[in-house]
This record gives C-alpha cells, structure tokens and sequence, in this order.
C-alpha cells in the first residue's frame, strides 16, 4: 500500500488501518479488535488467496477499500456501499454522535440535580475538539438513547360545568408539571453546551441521502426526533 501511494480517508487513514480493516472484516473477526492479537491465527489457502486478490485491487486499481468489501462504519454502525454511493465519511455523523454524548451527559446532571458549574460547563462545552475528524469512528461504544413519549392528559369533567366544591390538582397533573419543569430545564442546560437545543429537533430532512447514513445516525442520536426523510434523485442510491 505505501509502494502504490494509495489514498486513504474512507473509514481509515493510513496503510496498517486499511489493510488491517479488509482483513478483518473478511475473515469475519471482530471489527473493534486488534489485529495483532490474530497474528498467531492461520488462514486457508482460499482465504490468503481472496485477501491478496483484495490487497492487489487496493493497490493496482486504486479501488477504496469499502467498495472492495461492499460495506463501512461510520459511528459504529455498519452500511452497505458499493460504486452506486459515495463512501461514509462525513464529519456531520461525528458531530451528531458528539453531541449525543454531550446531551446524555447533561440530562444525566439535570436528573440528579448537579449544576453545571464553570469547570462542568468547559468540559462538555462543544469546541473545536468536539469536531475533529475521526474515521476510525467504527472503534467505540455506541450509547441508544431511545426517543421520548409524549404524553397527553384528557379530563374527564363535561364541557360547560362548574365544580361545586375545590379541587385540588389530581397526581397527574403534578406529574405533568414535573414533566415540563424538567424539560424547561434540560432545555436550558444543553443550550449551554451545544450549539443549537437538541431536545427541539423533530424532523430532519437529509438531501442527496446517498447511502442514507447521515438519515439514520440523526434519528439514533437527536433524542426526540420524529420523524426523518431521506431523499436522492438516484434510485440506484435509494435501492
């Protein structure tokens, strides 16, 4: 691969992360393992065959390793690609997963009631840190925060009565307050750390969605989003 001066930055960014990623995902071993550890592993004569195949097509045809396999990570969630597709790689799918750890973070210290001092604050604060590129993103834990419910409370009073006697606020319209004091408040705190508020993102709209990555990192990681549409004048690219 370095004789060849092959290109990198489609899921890896130099020679060893390329070849290692080929080789492991065909031979079907762990794609967050370290490859060293398989050193001692012996391969079929089939299967040396299938990676030098694979090895010579990367650096005489200069074909992108993820074409070559039919398939990458982008935020530790594998998609299928081929040539119909432009490769996953962009640092959008790093920002949402950021800011997804971010937010999880906050809603944690709101739930327990930590405020969110100055040292709190500059340590989840988004920076330019928080946006460096990392194709090695397959590598890591992936957090599900799975999307809120709305609830709704119907009364039970028919229309146009008054109560003869006082009423005292039912348990679950105490419930409903907490809720929306606790929303006002974890809406508050992200937009001290994030750039835009998180918890108010409902739809996304993903144009040109190619391989439809960025569509589906948005409705994993935006907490509260209902609905996404992913759209690409190629029908080759949606089939």
């Amino acid at each position: 691969l370095h004789r060849h001066n092959v290109d990198y930055g489609h899921t890896t960014t130099n020679a060893y992360e390329d070849a290692a990623f080929m080789i492991l995902h065909e031979l079907a071993l762990p794609n967050d393992s370290d490859i060293r550890s398989w050193y001692a592993a012996k391969v079929t004569r089939k299967e040396k065959e299938h990676l030098m195949k694979l090895l010579r097509q990367r650096c005489v045809d200069q074909i992108p390793a993820p074409y070559l396999v039919g398939g990458c990570y982008q935020q530790g969630l594998y998609f299928m690609v081929d040539k119909r597709v432009l490769i996953p790689r962009s640092f959008i799918g790093e920002i949402l997963f950021k800011w997804q750890k971010l937010y999880a973070d906050v809603a944690q210290r709101v739930a327990e009631k930590t405020p969110l001092s100055s040292s709190t604050s500059s340590t989840l604060a988004v920076s330019e840190n928080a946006f460096e590129f990392d194709y090695n993103d397959y590598i890591g834990e992936i957090i599900d925060q799975p999307p809120a419910t709305a609830t709704t409370t119907a009364s039970s009073a028919e229309p146009f009565t008054t109560p003869t006697t006082p009423t005292t606020p039912s348990t679950s319209s105490k419930t409903n307050n907490d809720d929306t004091a606790a929303a006002v408040a974890l809406s508050q705190a992200v937009t001290k750390v994030l750039p835009i508020d998180v918890t108010k993102v409902y739809t996304v709209l993903d144009m040109c969605t190619g391989s439809g990555c960025l569509a589906i990192l948005a409705a994993k990681f935006l907490p509260n989003v209902e609905h996404v549409d992913a759209v690409d004048l190629s029908e080759d690219a949606l089939s």
